[in-house]
């Protein structure tokens, strides 16, 4: 997958995890400060890309990561094993109704918070 294919998907998952237009989101926006999301939010962004998406999200990445740019960078694909045997990853099978796009329109917190 190209970089440009993992920013890409990675701009239509927080469109939908934020609500607002893909569109809208550049590689250049700060993470906290222009999207508001916090370490939770990256988690749960995270849990979604190597669920569905089956890459690698470093915890480094979640901690260390200021722009949209610096966190699709650093996600991966996994590495494949060197003996030629794919490993079980306990990765659950999706159906069509379960995709990585699926994120309610509020996000979990704020519905704890009863800003909805």
């Amino acid at each position: 997958m190209s970089s440009a294919d993992r920013l890409e998907r990675f701009r239509v998952l927080l469109g939908r995890y934020l609500a607002m237009d893909p569109g809208r989101i550049t590689a250049e926006m700060h993470l906290s400060r222009d999207l508001g999301l916090d370490a939770l939010d990256l988690v749960l962004i995270s849990v979604r890309l190597e669920e569905f998406e089956r890459v690698e999200v470093p915890v480094a990445a979640i901690a260390t990561a200021e722009t949209v740019a610096d966190f699709v960078n650093a996600f991966h694909e996994p590495a494949p094993p060197k003996s030629g045997v794919l490993p079980k990853l306990g990765y659950r099978e999706a159906d069509a109704s379960d995709s990585w796009t699926t994120f309610p329109a509020v996000r979990p917190r704020d519905r704890v918070r009863g800003l909805t």
